[in-house]
């Protein structure tokens, strides 16, 4: 990342957890997640971009057709979002409906996208699919996930993305 890049952060302890990593950072963030507007609003090197709509209180984030419709009008380089699961065949779940739209959009309005999983998301679960696990640039999580070996072989080596792991 570098000065002038503009990122999409979406909602979750995973993605807000990378916050402190930013604030020196001249970027421009686009955030539906209240949790990373209370974190980097104090920034002066960041613009902060916030994406309105319904508040969900339990996950402190925006969600619904205004939000969807702000963040279709916008672009970035690069998206960090979160998930709820990671199957074995390389489906990337979430839990909350109402927030999966808002996930494929922003890999729609990204150049590249990294997903944020700590190991408890894998496999994880969720009641919708966000996409294939091949749609992001890699994975960052805290540790390699072996649940998904089989899965990496089975994709051909332009498609598998990379796992960043400790």
């Amino acid at each position: 990342m570098i000065d002038g890049d503009v990122i999409i952060l979406d909602i979750g302890t995973t993605v807000a957890a990378m916050c402190p990593l930013l604030r020196e950072r001249r970027i421009t963030v686009i955030t539906a997640s209240l949790a990373v507007i209370q974190e980097l609003a104090d920034c002066p090197s960041i613009d902060l971009i916030i994406l309105g709509g319904h508040h969900r209180p339990t996950y402190s984030s925006m969600v619904g057709p205004l939000t969807e419709h702000a963040l279709s009008q916008l672009r970035a380089g690069t998206a960090f979002i979160g998930c709820s699961g990671i199957e074995s065949s390389g489906a990337v779940l979430d839990t909350t409906p109402s927030e999966v739209p808002i996930k494929r959009l922003m890999l729609e309005n990204a150049q590249q996208a990294f997903l944020l999983a700590d190991a408890k998301k894998m496999p994880g679960e969720g009641v919708m699919e966000v996409a294939p696990l091949s749609r992001f640039r890699a994975l960052v999580t805290d540790q390699t996930p072996h649940h998904l070996s089989n899965y990496f072989s089975s994709l051909a080596d332009n498609l598998t993305p990379e796992v960043i792991a400790p």
